[in-house]
Protein backbone atom coordinates (compact mmCIF):
# COMPACT_ATOMS: atom_id res chain seq x y z
CA UNK A 1 0.00 0.00 0.00
CA UNK A 2 1.42 3.28 -1.11
CA UNK A 3 0.68 6.17 1.38
CA UNK A 4 0.16 9.31 -0.80
CA UNK A 5 1.04 11.72 1.89
CA UNK A 6 0.79 12.22 5.50
CA UNK A 7 -0.83 15.38 6.30
CA UNK A 8 -4.99 14.24 6.33
CA UNK A 9 -6.48 15.50 3.07
CA UNK A 10 -9.20 17.79 5.04
CA UNK A 11 -11.34 19.11 2.86
CA UNK A 12 -11.44 15.74 0.27
CA UNK A 13 -13.97 13.11 0.02
CA UNK A 14 -12.79 10.07 -1.67
CA UNK A 15 -15.34 7.99 -3.14
CA UNK A 16 -15.88 4.04 -2.08
CA UNK A 17 -16.12 3.64 -5.64
CA UNK A 18 -12.70 3.74 -5.71
CA UNK A 19 -12.34 0.52 -3.99
CA UNK A 20 -15.05 -1.86 -5.27
CA UNK A 21 -14.25 -5.77 -4.86
CA UNK A 22 -13.69 -4.87 -1.35
CA UNK A 23 -15.66 -4.84 1.68
CA UNK A 24 -17.26 -1.14 2.56
CA UNK A 25 -15.26 -1.63 5.48
CA UNK A 26 -11.81 -2.40 3.92
CA UNK A 27 -13.06 0.31 1.15
CA UNK A 28 -13.21 2.77 4.22
CA UNK A 29 -9.83 1.66 6.06
CA UNK A 30 -7.95 2.55 2.74
CA UNK A 31 -9.31 5.62 1.97
CA UNK A 32 -8.07 6.12 5.87
CA UNK A 33 -4.70 5.00 5.18
CA UNK A 34 -4.60 7.36 1.83
CA UNK A 35 -5.27 10.19 4.46
CA UNK A 36 -8.78 11.10 3.47
CA UNK A 37 -11.09 11.68 6.92
CA UNK A 38 -14.19 12.05 4.41
CA UNK A 39 -15.89 9.32 1.77
CA UNK A 40 -18.79 9.57 -0.52
CA UNK A 41 -20.89 5.73 -0.07
CA UNK A 42 -21.51 4.52 -3.27
CA UNK A 43 -24.89 2.90 -3.36
CA UNK A 44 -26.14 0.64 -6.35
CA UNK A 45 -28.66 -2.08 -7.59
CA UNK A 46 -25.09 -3.69 -8.73
CA UNK A 47 -22.63 -5.24 -5.59
CA UNK A 48 -20.07 -5.11 -8.35
CA UNK A 49 -20.74 -1.27 -8.51
CA UNK A 50 -21.59 0.03 -4.83
CA UNK A 51 -21.16 -1.09 -1.61
CA UNK A 52 -24.44 -1.48 -0.79
CA UNK A 53 -27.69 -1.80 -2.41
CA UNK A 54 -30.25 0.62 -2.34
CA UNK A 55 -33.04 -2.44 -2.44
CA UNK A 56 -31.29 -4.29 0.99
CA UNK A 57 -31.89 -0.48 2.71
CA UNK A 58 -35.42 -0.18 2.27
CA UNK A 59 -35.60 -4.13 3.70
CA UNK A 60 -33.56 -2.22 6.95
CA UNK A 61 -32.63 1.65 6.52
CA UNK A 62 -32.08 1.30 10.40
CA UNK A 63 -30.00 -1.66 10.45
CA UNK A 64 -28.37 -0.98 7.10
CA UNK A 65 -27.26 2.69 8.61
CA UNK A 66 -25.99 0.88 12.11
CA UNK A 67 -23.72 -1.20 10.02
CA UNK A 68 -22.23 2.11 8.01
CA UNK A 69 -21.89 3.81 11.21
CA UNK A 70 -19.72 1.25 12.71
CA UNK A 71 -17.93 1.15 9.72
CA UNK A 72 -17.33 4.72 9.26
CA UNK A 73 -15.75 4.72 13.37
CA UNK A 74 -13.66 1.84 12.95
CA UNK A 75 -11.81 3.49 9.92
CA UNK A 76 -11.90 6.68 11.70
CA UNK A 77 -13.73 8.41 8.56
CA UNK A 78 -17.13 10.33 8.15
CA UNK A 79 -19.43 10.02 5.31
CA UNK A 80 -20.46 13.06 4.00
CA UNK A 81 -22.54 12.14 0.57
CA UNK A 82 -23.73 9.33 -1.02
CA UNK A 83 -24.31 8.87 -5.05
CA UNK A 84 -27.32 6.44 -5.59
CA UNK A 85 -27.84 4.99 -8.60
CA UNK A 86 -30.94 2.61 -9.30
CA UNK A 87 -30.74 1.32 -12.31
CA UNK A 88 -34.29 0.84 -13.76
CA UNK A 89 -36.72 4.00 -13.53
CA UNK A 90 -39.69 2.18 -12.23
CA UNK A 91 -42.38 3.20 -9.43
CA UNK A 92 -41.07 0.66 -6.86
CA UNK A 93 -37.40 2.71 -7.17
CA UNK A 94 -39.30 5.45 -5.66
CA UNK A 95 -39.92 3.58 -2.17
CA UNK A 96 -36.30 2.48 -2.43
CA UNK A 97 -35.26 6.16 -2.78
CA UNK A 98 -37.58 6.90 0.02
CA UNK A 99 -35.98 4.36 1.94
CA UNK A 100 -32.65 5.43 1.11
CA UNK A 101 -33.25 9.21 1.94
CA UNK A 102 -34.28 8.20 5.29
CA UNK A 103 -31.12 6.23 5.66
CA UNK A 104 -29.42 9.01 4.46
CA UNK A 105 -31.18 10.68 7.31
CA UNK A 106 -30.19 8.65 10.24
CA UNK A 107 -26.23 9.01 9.18
CA UNK A 108 -27.13 12.40 8.73
CA UNK A 109 -25.57 12.52 5.22
CA UNK A 110 -27.11 15.57 3.60
CA UNK A 111 -26.26 15.05 -0.32
CA UNK A 112 -26.93 12.49 -2.60
CA UNK A 113 -25.95 12.24 -6.19
CA UNK A 114 -28.82 10.21 -8.72
CA UNK A 115 -28.23 10.12 -12.42
CA UNK A 116 -29.97 12.21 -14.63
CA UNK A 117 -32.58 9.48 -16.70
CA UNK A 118 -32.60 9.30 -20.42
CA UNK A 119 -35.72 9.69 -22.53
CA UNK A 120 -38.85 11.48 -22.72
CA UNK A 121 -37.71 15.53 -20.69
CA UNK A 122 -41.13 16.11 -19.29
CA UNK A 123 -41.47 12.73 -17.56
CA UNK A 124 -37.54 13.39 -16.01
CA UNK A 125 -38.03 16.37 -14.89
CA UNK A 126 -41.44 15.03 -13.43
CA UNK A 127 -39.22 12.70 -11.46
CA UNK A 128 -36.21 15.18 -10.32
CA UNK A 129 -38.92 17.18 -8.86
CA UNK A 130 -40.49 14.40 -7.29
CA UNK A 131 -37.14 12.60 -5.69
CA UNK A 132 -36.21 16.18 -5.19
CA UNK A 133 -39.06 16.30 -3.01
CA UNK A 134 -38.51 13.08 -1.10
CA UNK A 135 -34.95 13.89 -0.50
CA UNK A 136 -35.88 17.63 1.46
CA UNK A 137 -38.19 15.85 3.67
CA UNK A 138 -35.13 13.85 4.83
CA UNK A 139 -33.01 16.97 5.10
CA UNK A 140 -30.94 15.81 1.99
CA UNK A 141 -29.97 17.81 -1.21
CA UNK A 142 -30.31 15.74 -3.95
CA UNK A 143 -27.40 16.37 -7.24
CA UNK A 144 -27.88 14.74 -10.31
CA UNK A 145 -25.35 14.05 -12.28
CA UNK A 146 -26.04 14.15 -16.29
CA UNK A 147 -25.12 10.99 -18.15
CA UNK A 148 -22.98 10.99 -21.34
CA UNK A 149 -25.72 9.45 -23.02
CA UNK A 150 -28.39 11.84 -21.99
CA UNK A 151 -30.22 13.74 -25.02
CA UNK A 152 -33.26 15.58 -24.66
CA UNK A 153 -32.85 17.15 -27.73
Amino acid sequence: MTIISNKPMHEIACSTYAFIGLTLEEALARIRENGFEYAELVLHDSPEWGHLRPADIMMDPEGMAAVVKRAGEAAGVRIIASTVSMSENIPWKRGEFEAVSRFLRILRIHIATIPAGRGNERMEVFRLRDLRDVAARNGVMLAVEPQSMMNWG
